[in-house]
Protein backbone atom coordinates (compact mmCIF):
# COMPACT_ATOMS: atom_id res chain seq x y z
CA UNK A 1 0.00 0.00 0.00
CA UNK A 2 1.36 3.33 -1.03
CA UNK A 3 1.22 6.27 1.35
CA UNK A 4 0.75 9.76 -0.11
CA UNK A 5 1.90 12.59 2.09
CA UNK A 6 -0.78 15.17 2.57
CA UNK A 7 0.01 18.69 1.67
CA UNK A 8 -0.10 20.70 4.84
CA UNK A 9 -0.28 24.44 4.87
CA UNK A 10 1.50 26.44 7.47
CA UNK A 11 -0.77 28.06 10.08
CA UNK A 12 0.74 31.48 9.35
CA UNK A 13 -0.17 31.28 5.64
CA UNK A 14 -3.76 30.36 6.54
CA UNK A 15 -3.85 33.30 8.95
CA UNK A 16 -2.52 35.68 6.28
CA UNK A 17 -5.08 34.42 3.79
CA UNK A 18 -7.89 35.13 6.27
CA UNK A 19 -6.44 38.61 6.89
CA UNK A 20 -6.38 39.22 3.13
CA UNK A 21 -10.06 38.31 2.81
CA UNK A 22 -10.94 40.58 5.74
CA UNK A 23 -8.90 43.37 4.13
CA UNK A 24 -10.64 42.94 0.77
CA UNK A 25 -14.05 42.96 2.44
CA UNK A 26 -13.15 46.12 4.44
CA UNK A 27 -11.82 47.80 1.31
CA UNK A 28 -15.04 47.06 -0.60
CA UNK A 29 -17.13 48.53 2.22
CA UNK A 30 -14.93 51.66 2.33
CA UNK A 31 -15.11 51.96 -1.47
CA UNK A 32 -18.90 51.66 -1.44
CA UNK A 33 -19.28 54.31 1.28
CA UNK A 34 -16.82 56.64 -0.47
CA UNK A 35 -18.64 56.36 -3.80
CA UNK A 36 -21.93 56.93 -2.00
CA UNK A 37 -20.68 60.14 -0.34
CA UNK A 38 -19.19 61.48 -3.57
CA UNK A 39 -22.35 60.60 -5.54
CA UNK A 40 -24.56 62.30 -2.94
CA UNK A 41 -22.53 65.50 -3.00
CA UNK A 42 -21.96 65.70 -6.75
CA UNK A 43 -25.26 64.39 -8.17
CA UNK A 44 -28.02 64.20 -5.55
CA UNK A 45 -27.53 67.59 -3.89
CA UNK A 46 -27.82 69.35 -7.26
CA UNK A 47 -31.45 68.21 -7.39
CA UNK A 48 -32.25 69.46 -3.89
CA UNK A 49 -33.60 72.95 -3.09
CA UNK A 50 -32.38 75.48 -0.56
CA UNK A 51 -34.22 77.58 1.99
CA UNK A 52 -33.25 79.80 4.90
CA UNK A 53 -33.33 78.16 8.32
CA UNK A 54 -32.50 79.02 11.92
CA UNK A 55 -30.26 77.19 14.38
CA UNK A 56 -32.26 76.12 17.43
CA UNK A 57 -29.46 74.50 19.38
CA UNK A 58 -25.77 73.78 18.91
CA UNK A 59 -23.58 71.94 21.38
CA UNK A 60 -20.68 69.55 21.77
CA UNK A 61 -21.82 66.31 23.42
CA UNK A 62 -20.16 63.11 24.64
CA UNK A 63 -21.41 60.27 22.44
CA UNK A 64 -21.35 56.62 23.43
CA UNK A 65 -22.72 53.96 21.11
CA UNK A 66 -25.54 51.80 22.45
CA UNK A 67 -24.34 48.82 20.43
CA UNK A 68 -20.54 49.14 20.66
CA UNK A 69 -18.98 50.03 24.00
CA UNK A 70 -15.70 51.03 22.31
CA UNK A 71 -17.33 53.72 20.17
CA UNK A 72 -17.31 56.91 22.18
CA UNK A 73 -16.09 60.46 21.87
CA UNK A 74 -17.08 64.08 21.43
CA UNK A 75 -19.21 65.24 18.53
CA UNK A 76 -21.00 68.40 17.49
CA UNK A 77 -24.79 68.34 17.38
CA UNK A 78 -26.93 70.99 15.76
CA UNK A 79 -30.70 71.28 15.69
CA UNK A 80 -32.29 73.63 13.16
CA UNK A 81 -35.68 74.53 11.74
CA UNK A 82 -36.84 75.67 8.32
CA UNK A 83 -40.12 76.24 6.48
CA UNK A 84 -41.08 74.63 3.17
CA UNK A 85 -44.55 75.21 1.65
CA UNK A 86 -45.81 76.76 4.92
CA UNK A 87 -44.83 73.66 6.91
CA UNK A 88 -42.15 73.97 9.58
CA UNK A 89 -39.56 71.19 9.82
CA UNK A 90 -36.87 70.47 12.40
CA UNK A 91 -33.78 68.42 11.72
CA UNK A 92 -30.35 67.68 13.15
CA UNK A 93 -28.53 66.29 10.10
CA UNK A 94 -25.40 68.34 9.49
CA UNK A 95 -23.76 66.44 6.69
CA UNK A 96 -23.66 63.14 4.80
CA UNK A 97 -19.84 63.06 4.97
CA UNK A 98 -17.87 60.58 7.01
CA UNK A 99 -18.14 61.57 10.65
CA UNK A 100 -15.55 61.11 13.35
CA UNK A 101 -15.71 61.15 17.11
CA UNK A 102 -12.80 62.89 18.79
CA UNK A 103 -11.29 62.22 22.21
CA UNK A 104 -10.91 65.97 22.77
CA UNK A 105 -13.83 68.39 23.08
CA UNK A 106 -11.74 71.13 21.43
CA UNK A 107 -11.45 69.24 18.12
CA UNK A 108 -15.17 68.35 18.00
CA UNK A 109 -16.26 71.93 17.24
CA UNK A 110 -16.06 71.94 13.47
CA UNK A 111 -18.87 74.27 12.42
CA UNK A 112 -19.39 76.65 15.38
CA UNK A 113 -23.06 77.44 14.77
CA UNK A 114 -24.64 79.89 17.19
CA UNK A 115 -28.19 79.70 18.54
CA UNK A 116 -30.67 81.64 16.34
CA UNK A 117 -28.08 82.00 13.58
CA UNK A 118 -29.56 82.05 10.08
CA UNK A 119 -28.29 79.26 7.82
CA UNK A 120 -28.94 77.84 4.37
CA UNK A 121 -30.70 74.48 4.56
CA UNK A 122 -30.57 72.13 1.57
CA UNK A 123 -33.62 69.85 1.45
CA UNK A 124 -35.05 67.14 -0.78
CA UNK A 125 -38.03 68.60 -2.72
CA UNK A 126 -40.16 65.45 -2.61
CA UNK A 127 -39.40 64.82 1.06
CA UNK A 128 -38.62 68.16 2.77
CA UNK A 129 -37.89 66.57 6.14
CA UNK A 130 -34.65 65.24 4.59
CA UNK A 131 -32.15 68.06 4.81
CA UNK A 132 -28.51 68.93 5.43
CA UNK A 133 -26.56 72.06 6.30
CA UNK A 134 -23.10 71.21 4.99
CA UNK A 135 -22.84 70.53 1.26
CA UNK A 136 -19.10 70.31 0.67
CA UNK A 137 -17.17 67.05 0.52
CA UNK A 138 -14.50 66.45 3.13
CA UNK A 139 -11.65 64.94 1.15
CA UNK A 140 -9.32 64.22 4.09
CA UNK A 141 -11.06 60.99 5.23
CA UNK A 142 -11.27 59.79 1.62
CA UNK A 143 -7.58 60.50 0.93
CA UNK A 144 -6.52 59.03 4.30
CA UNK A 145 -8.52 55.88 3.55
CA UNK A 146 -6.97 55.55 0.11
CA UNK A 147 -3.46 55.89 1.55
CA UNK A 148 -4.23 53.42 4.35
CA UNK A 149 -5.63 50.78 1.99
CA UNK A 150 -2.77 51.29 -0.49
CA UNK A 151 -0.12 50.71 2.18
CA UNK A 152 -1.89 47.66 3.61
CA UNK A 153 -2.48 46.32 0.09
CA UNK A 154 1.24 46.53 -0.72
CA UNK A 155 2.12 44.77 2.53
CA UNK A 156 -0.47 41.99 2.37
CA UNK A 157 -0.07 41.18 -1.29
CA UNK A 158 3.72 41.79 -1.41
CA UNK A 159 3.77 44.24 -4.28
CA UNK A 160 7.13 45.85 -4.94
CA UNK A 161 6.88 49.59 -5.52
CA UNK A 162 10.46 50.05 -6.72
Amino acid sequence: MRHCPQLRRKPFSIFMEIIQYIFIFSFLIWLFLTIRVIFFHTITLRKWNSVEGVILDSEIIWFRSKTDSDTEGWKETVKYKYIVNAIEYENNCLTKNFGFLTPSKIFASEYSYKKYEKVVVIYKPLCPQNSVLVTKIYWLPIIAGAIFFSIIFMFLFKINVA
